[in-house]
C-alpha cells in the first residue's frame, strides 16, 4: 500500500482536440509551478492514483492545454472530462508539508531571503491574481513593504524548519 500523499491541483475541464489534447485549469497557486517543472499527473480512477505523463503543456489564458502520454484521440481525452489532477505533494518543493485548506497561504510568517540585494522581510500576506502569486513582505530595513512574486524561477531553496524562503530575485525590482 502507497503512503504518496496527493494535493489536487486541478480539473479537466473538456476534451480540446482530435489528437487527446485536453483543456483543463489548474489552481492559481500551482498554475507557475506546473507550467515550470511538472512532469506527471494523477488521475484518480476506480479508487486509486493513476500516473500520466506529460507530453505538452501551454497556457492559454485562464486555463492550459495539456497532452498526456497514451492519449491520443478524442475519445480517450472526452472519458478524462470532469477529473480532478492530483500531483504526489514530495515533489512540490514549495509547499510545506502540513498546508491549510489553501495551501499557498501556508506561507505567511516565513522569512524572504533575497541574495541580489541582501535584504530579509517577513510574508504577512499572499495574494493569488491572475495566475500569479504575490507575496507581502514587511522588510527589516528601513523600507515600505512591497509586493513581490513568488514564482518557482526566482525561489532557489525552502526550508520549512527554519521557515525561510531563498531566493533570487531580479536586480531593480525594489525600484519599481
Amino acid at each position: 500500500m502507497s503512503n504518496k500523499k496527493y494535493i489536487e491541483v486541478g480539473k479537466i475541464l473538456k476534451a480540446h482536440s482530435l489528437k487527446g489534447d485536453l483543456k483543463v485549469s489548474f489552481e492559481a497557486s500551482f498554475l507557475a509551478f506546473a507550467k515550470a517543472d511538472l512532469k506527471v499527473v494523477f488521475l484518480k480512477q476506480q479508487g486509486s492514483y493513476l500516473p500520466y505523463f506529460i507530453e505538452r503543456l501551454e497556457q492559454k489564458g485562464d486555463s492550459c492545454l495539456l497532452r498526456l502520454e497514451e492519449i491520443d484521440d478524442r475519445d480517450k481525452a472526452s472519458a478524462l472530462s470532469g477529473l480532478k489532477l492530483y500531483c504526489d505533494s514530495e515533489i512540490v518543493p514549495m509547499l510545506p508539508k502540513e498546508s491549510p485548506e489553501d495551501p499557498i497561504k501556508a506561507f505567511n510568517g516565513y522569512a524572504l531571503r533575497d541574495l541580489t540585494s541582501q535584504m530579509t522581510g517577513e510574508i504577512v500576506e499572499i495574494q493569488e491574481t491572475a495566475g500569479q502569486i504575490l507575496a507581502l513582505i514587511s522588510f527589516e530595513a528601513n523600507r515600505e513593504d512591497a509586493f513581490l512574486p513568488l514564482h518557482s524561477d526566482l525561489i532557489l531553496e525552502v526550508d520549512h524548519e527554519q521557515k525561510l524562503i531563498v531566493c533570487q530575485l531580479p536586480i531593480g525590482i525594489f525600484d519599481l
